[in-house]
């Protein structure tokens, strides 16, 4: 019986807080030389780097729970 191999996404995931951007562009490179590294022991590595906001505003807070067989139905009026 033959199996096949399996696959597996590893995925790394590093939050840095930079000032400015000469600490970005320090950053990107130690990335980029850990990503050859990288490249050269897996073939197919990446590195996406995207920058983020801080939030304004907090996250809403989720619907409230209610019993079995209720249900909360939003609806956006259009017209």
């Amino acid at each position: 019986m033959k199996t096949e191999p399996f696959k597996i996404k590893a995925v790394i995931t590093i939050e840095i807080d930079a000032a400015d951007a000469y600490v970005i562009e320090s950053h990107r490179r130690e990335l980029n030389a850990l990503l050859a590294d990288l490249q050269a022991r897996h073939g197919a590595a990446r590195l996406d780097i995207k920058s983020r906001r801080p939030r304004l505003n907090p996250r809403a807070s989720p619907p409230p729970q209610l019993g079995p067989g209720f249900e909360i139905v939003r609806a956006r009026y259009a017209g």
